[in-house]
């Protein structure tokens, strides 16, 4: 089982990256839920009225790519990306231990999982076809970077997640409120 902190860092990555990016928030939970595959469980989750094309009706329609300006492709790319990075910073911050370097400069096991979990995405299309490796990193960096400019943000967001499920309207008050002064 996932630490909730991790859990809520992590899908407030997501609502904050949302928010930077003008995209509605309605609901964001700390709380494991039924994923969308059989017999899978998600350990939380944020709902968005994401404003790129999809192929079909509902929240589960994948994304219509091929509709998409590339400005939405970037923000699709960032949005997916932003919950594993503040996860990731919150692990340095909280968990240094378990971001050891080997020797040979090789990243963890931990981090690497997560490495592996971004380009699953990528795969089953939650990042855009056709980017080259160098186009996802540069995605991840965009992603990291806004978690960082807006970390304030992140806290506030899961601080009050833990363990718990917030309206969009209560996420948008706490990045508002983090991020005024």
């Amino acid at each position: 089982m996932i630490p909730l902190d991790i859990v809520a860092f992590h899908e407030a990555g997501h609502a904050v990256a949302a928010l930077v990016l003008r995209i509605r928030v309605d609901k964001v939970s700390g709380v494991a839920s039924k994923g969308r595959r059989k017999n899978e469980e998600t350990s939380g989750h944020c709902n968005i009225a994401a404003p790129w094309p999809r192929q079909g009706q509902g929240v589960g329609a994948p994304i219509d790519y091929a509709k998409c300006t590339p400005e939405q492709c970037r923000d699709v790319a960032i949005y997916h990306l932003a919950g594993g990075e503040a996860e990731r910073m919150l692990r340095e911050k909280r968990y240094p231990d378990q971001l050891r370097v080997s020797a040979e400069g090789h990243e963890d096991v931990i981090v690497a999982h997560r490495a592996a979990v971004e380009w699953r995405r990528q795969l089953e299309g939650t990042i855009p076809p056709g980017n080259s490796g160098d186009d996802v990193l540069q995605f991840r960096c965009k992603a990291r970077e806004m978690i960082l400019e807006h970390w304030s943000a992140v806290e506030a967001v899961a601080n009050a997640l833990i363990g718990k499920t917030i309206t969009g309207a209560e996420a948008r008050n706490l990045f508002e409120a983090a991020t005024s002064s």
